[in-house]
């Protein structure tokens, strides 16, 4: 009890209207709707979505530029499908080597043998 009224006589030539109004103000600012801490988490999701939005536009190039590729380049076309999706002409054998990832310098796994 001794503590507190201590506490009170140190804290009482400070407490007047203004530092009341500095509190509630500083209150609202931390603990509010539009406080800066919402604020600042905002700004750190603006800048990931940013990120992201530029991650994703250089996909969408490099998604058209192959697209271009597939339509200019009958042998593209013809090599996409027969790594991504396995096809192959009726007089073709495919040979599918599995590699280990350490060794392997190929991008594609599969290997085609023509007869």
């Amino acid at each position: 009890m001794k503590d507190l009224k201590n506490i009170f006589k140190v804290i009482k030539p400070f407490i007047n209207k203004y530092t009341i109004v500095i509190g509630i103000f500083t209150a609202i600012m931390l603990l509010g709707k539009y406080s800066l801490v919402k604020r600042i988490e905002l700004s750190n999701s603006v800048s990931e979505l940013e990120n992201e939005k530029a991650r994703l536009e250089t996909s969408i190039k490099k998604a058209k530029h192959e697209l271009e590729l597939l339509n200019n380049n009958k042998y593209n076309l013809e090599r996409l499908a027969r790594e991504k999706y396995l096809m192959r002409k009726e007089n073709e054998d495919i040979f599918l080597i599995e590699e280990d990832c350490d060794n392997s310098t190929d991008t594609s796994p599969y290997e085609e043998d023509q007869k």
